[in-house]
């Protein structure tokens, strides 16, 4: 029974919990009882909550009980990234420099979440001081990909992608800096969300860029994701970043046809460096949907050959945010950690600037192409997950991914500089069966519109019911 509620995604089980057919006790003990299990063989858990996601489980099922039900993720236990402040409970952001930090207030989303009726029961595994795309933590431990325990299930919210897609958790909060929730999406085979910028509050959110940074959810499904997003959307009145924007219902749209639809599928940029079967598993992915409907059309965003420069903008944020930890913990922070950070005190203002002048000509430049569709359609993570001592074909070369050569998930960063919503999907699988993705790129505060997209997708997508190779081995004997 516990493996069978832990196979389902939050839509089939909310009405189980509204009903009072599922218990939110029996729900959480069973999340509890797989995270113990297989937490440790996926190296995807900081600290795991059992006794308060128990008491917290127990509170909402008696209000449930009494008609107190709070909507779709009432009852259900999700995780959450641990650099996001948890009151009362240790938020280490992956270093050791932070091990014993124990914030006094939760972050707002987390608020969000317990006003939603979720139970946390987990604080995830992340690439030290959550930048990184490994999740090959010195301190907590390396985070495997579900799909292949040789594989890395990506950075930085590595931890929190590996348990959504290990059947660990049903849902979970990642943060990203420069694809930090959507490359994770990208690898484990699940779905994860960048909103608008302004959308999701970053209040809490510690060790962060001050204005790159998002918060953004992880699910296993375009609707469970949509979910997320709806708990955790909205005002923040103390975060000066965020946007009096009113949040509509993201699964209004899901289920109408695409027809009347338009999509750009970029001619540069997006297709540089992607493997051949990414990009194959792309145009598959686009011919289906253009079988449900939607028309594509051929854009270029030539500025995009300068999107290097918008580094210098997260990098410079990064180490003002870190200064002091860096100078006052230097002997709790390893030296690869260090030289990243520290190269953006080198940063100077005058190509701060410059990189500022170049975020609002790339931003424009999409803004303009939204005047001729309706959304970007691209390949994700430009490289599949890849197991150790193989390479991937670029262009007809094999290339081996973990050495300098290609630039890693570089699909990803644009859109944390132009504040666009971007919501990568699973498109199908490689030779080695192991995911790859697709990215959905939105005009400002229009998530609806890449769930219904994503939604018409999903229902047609190859390897949809394909099982994480962890779960094969560890499935109970019927």
């Amino acid at each position: 029974m516990a493996d069978d509620l832990l196979s389902m995604n939050i839509e089939e089980l909310a009405p189980l919990i509204r009903q009072h057919k599922v218990s939110p006790v029996e729900l959480t003990t069973a999340v509890i009882d797989r995270a113990e299990a297989l937490g440790p063989t996926l190296g995807s858990i900081i600290s795991l909550l059992k006794d308060q996601a128990l008491s917290q489980a127990k509170a909402r099922e008696a209000d449930i009980m009494r008609g107190g039900y709070r909507g779709p993720l009432d009852g259900v236990p999700v995780s959450l990234k641990d650099n996001i402040a948890t009151a009362g409970i240790r938020t280490t952001i992956g270093s050791m420099a932070y091990d014993q930090n124990v914030p006094d207030e939760d972050a707002h989303v987390v608020t969000q979440l317990r006003n939603a009726g979720a139970i946390i029961f987990s604080k995830d595994n992340l690439h030290e001081l959550a930048g990184g795309i490994t999740t090959d933590n010195p301190f907590y431990g390396k985070a495997r990909n579900p799909w292949n325990l040789d594989c890395n299930p990506g950075g930085s919210s590595g931890g929190t992608g590996a348990n959504v897609s290990g059947r660990v958790s049903f849902a979970g909060l990642g943060t990203d800096l420069g694809g930090s929730v959507r490359g994770p999406a990208a690898l484990c085979g699940v779905y994860g969300l960048k909103a608008s910028h302004g959308r999701v509050s970053t209040r809490g959110l510690l060790g962060s860029a001050l204005v790159s940074d998002n918060v953004g959810p992880l699910a296993r499904s375009p609707r469970d994701t949509a979910y997320m997003l709806q708990a955790v959307a909205g005002y923040d009145m103390l975060d000066p970043n965020s946007v009096p924007v009113p949040v509509p219902d993201y699964t209004a749209r899901m289920g109408r046809p695409l027809t009347g639809l338009r999509a750009g599928i970029p001619t540069n940029f997006y297709f540089d460096d992607v493997t051949d079967e990414v990009e194959a598993n792309f145009w598959a992915a686009t011919e289906n949907l253009q079988h449900a409907g939607l028309e594509t059309k051929r854009i270029e965003l030539p500025s995009l050959q300068y999107a290097e420069i918008l580094r210098a903008v997260g990098g410079a944020e990064s180490v003002v945010t870190l200064e002091t930890v860096l100078r006052e913990q230097r002997e709790n922070i390893t030296e690869a950690a260090r030289i990243r950070y520290l190269a953006g005190q080198f940063v100077l203002a005058r190509d701060y600037v410059k990189a500022s002048r170049v975020q609002h000509i790339v931003r424009e430049e999409f803004l303009r192409a939204f005047q001729e569709v309706d959304f970007i359609l691209a390949p994700s993570r430009n490289v599949p997950p890849t197991p150790p001592g193989t390479t991937v074909n670029v262009g007809g070369k094999e290339y081996d991914p973990t050495k300098p050569g290609l630039v890693i998930g570089h699909n990803f960063f644009p859109c944390n500089s132009t504040g666009l919503p971007s919501l990568a999907a699973p498109s199908g699988f490689t030779k080695y069966n192991l995911p790859t993705g697709i990215l959905l790129i939105g005009r400002p505060f229009e998530e609806g519109l890449l769930f219904q997209v994503a939604q018409a997708h999903d229902e047609t997508r190859p390897g949809r019911n394909n099982v994480p190779q962890v779960l094969a081995q560890t499935a109970s004997p019927k």
